[in-house]
């Protein structure tokens, strides 16, 4: 007598299954897409928020590479525009705005989506890295900035950014 014919297993994935893994992929995609643009928003706050500090700490220092005098200073312009902001760092004795770059500065910056509060502002250094208001005397307030994003509300998406009268610059989340 012979031995029955073995069947094969099927192979493939039958119409029903298919169906459920799409099922189950759209779900997880649905709960994800929240949190990615949570994660997306934070991240562009925070490495924003490091461009602002490297601009700072390279004032400070060209302040002090500089500017052997006293009544010199490196100024930082900070301009905020309809959906981002911008920063140039202009040497000791030039002064202007920063309109797509000046050609005197040392360097600028540009971002989109994310504000800085107050709007327009000027940071000052002197020869010895301190902060200096705009007639060259010290200044004795700590100059804080807040860096948000501008889609968003969620204190997650915004970060202190402090520069003490001797040009320690820190940040903190939140605002200031």
């Amino acid at each position: 007598m012979k031995p029955p014919p073995q069947r094969r297993a099927p192979t493939g994935l039958t119409l029903i299954e298919l169906l459920v893994t799409l099922t189950v992929l759209a779900i997880l995609a649905t709960i994800a897409t929240p949190s990615l643009t949570d994660l997306i928003r934070s991240n562009r706050v925070t490495s924003q928020t490091n461009e602002l500090v490297a601009v700072f700490h390279l004032a400070r220092t060209e302040a002090v590479r500089r500017n052997p005098l006293e009544d010199q200073f490196v100024l930082v312009t900070l301009d905020s525009h309809d959906n981002g902001w911008s920063a140039s760092v202009l040497p000791p004795s030039e002064g202007g705005t920063n309109e797509d770059c000046p050609e005197n500065a040392i360097r600028c910056l540009g971002r989109e989506n994310v504000s800085i509060v107050p709007e327009e502002n000027e940071i000052r250094f002197n020869n010895r890295g301190y902060l200096v208001d705009s007639d060259g005397l010290l200044e004795t307030q700590v100059a804080a900035l807040t860096v948000q994003h501008v889609n968003s509300t969620n204190p997650r998406h915004t970060r202190c950014i402090s520069i003490t009268p001797t040009g320690q610059v820190t940040t903190n989340p939140g605002s200031c």
